[in-house]
């Protein structure tokens, strides 16, 4: 079983100020996260053995010959939300 958790801390209330580009990257930091697998994946089976919790809309990429996924949230969520990832140890390599 992998578990990952992650918070995202983006506070919507703050404003832009001078350095507009490093505070958004470090806003798309925190929606998305990566994945480094030690061998290529079967994406269909990781993807069938995923939960995200609580159910959060995302957008999956795979690349590196299935080997990174990168998860993508398209929805924001509270500065307070834990989100956690469980692949089950039922997900397959590709081999």
């Amino acid at each position: 079983m992998i578990l990952y958790r992650a918070k995202n801390e983006t506070n919507l209330n703050n404003l832009k100020d001078p350095k507009v580009e490093e505070q958004e990257e470090q806003e798309r930091e925190l929606k998305s996260f990566q994945i480094d697998f030690e061998q290529s994946m079967d994406t269909k089976s990781v993807l069938s053995n995923m939960r995200i919790y609580p159910e959060i809309e995302y957008e999956l990429v795979w690349s590196e010959n299935d080997s990174i996924a990168e998860i993508a949230f398209s929805n924001n969520f509270d500065e307070d939300t834990e989100v956690l990832v469980n692949i089950s140890d039922d997900a397959k390599n590709s081999n």
